[in-house]
């Protein structure tokens, strides 16, 4: 079986992903930057959920996100189907039975079999959702309340939602992959020069949601002194 060359700190969330498996998690947040490689994690463990003869389904907004798993799991000569608007979900495995990975586009799903009923639900034993800031959702509530009974394991760069509700309504544990600063400090991103204007005056802006309002925050800042320092840098 071939296996996928993981970084060091790859190689570690696996473990830990794992490790929280094996401590009776059942919904597992998995915190990596951009950049951070997650569709080669996301692909080994498929073949590892493959290899004990179980289900998995990845499921993605990105239609770019899908292809790069496919094509990890294609290297290390996993089969898998991909349920897409456009993409043969059959093509290159119709004559093999031990098709146990699916790669699903998430609005794909949410019209075909929630919407429609013109499809049944994929089976898996492990659930991969991308961009799980957004579980609060209807289309991920739907897709885990569906599966319940498997294990979730939910991908974000940015572990917290615009609305403040909290991800730990969805998720009883969280494995941090990596931060911006071991990426860096490894070189895996490239350091980050930040350009800031002057500090602005929100005294008394109004607040919503446990954040400033839009309309009086552009006020604040749409004014010379602020932009035009941003051009000047």
């Amino acid at each position: 079986m071939s296996v996928i060359q993981a970084r060091p700190y790859q190689d570690r969330m696996i473990t830990d992903i794992r490790r929280a498996v094996q401590q009776g998690h059942r919904r597992i947040l998995v915190v990596l930057p951009t950049g951070g490689g997650k569709s080669v994690v996301a692909a080994s463990l498929m073949q590892l959920t493959a290899a004990k003869g179980n289900e998995s389904i990845f499921f993605a907004s990105q239609r770019e996100l899908i292809t790069q798993i496919g094509n990890q799991l294609k290297k290390i000569d996993v089969p898998s189907r991909t349920i897409m608007a456009g993409v043969d979900e059959h093509d290159g495995f119709e004559d093999r039975v031990d098709v146990l990975c699916s790669l699903v586009a998430r609005d794909t799903l949410w019209q075909r079999a929630f919407k429609r009923n013109k499809m049944e639900l994929p089976k898996a034993d492990v659930v991969q959702l991308d961009e799980s800031h957004e579980s609060g959702c209807p289309t991920y509530v739907a897709i885990m309340e569906a599966y319940e009974k498997s294990i979730i394991i939910g991908w974000t760069a940015t572990p917290c939602r615009s609305d403040n509700r909290p991800l730990g309504l969805w998720f009883d544990t969280m494995v941090i992959g990596a931060t911006y600063k071991e990426l860096q400090d490894q070189g895996y991103l490239v350091p980050v020069k930040v350009v800031a204007p002057d500090r602005p005056d929100l005294k008394g802006c109004k607040v919503s949601r446990g954040d400033y309002a839009k309309g009086d925050l552009q006020k604040r800042m749409n004014r010379d002194e602020m932009v035009g320092n941003i051009v000047k840098e």
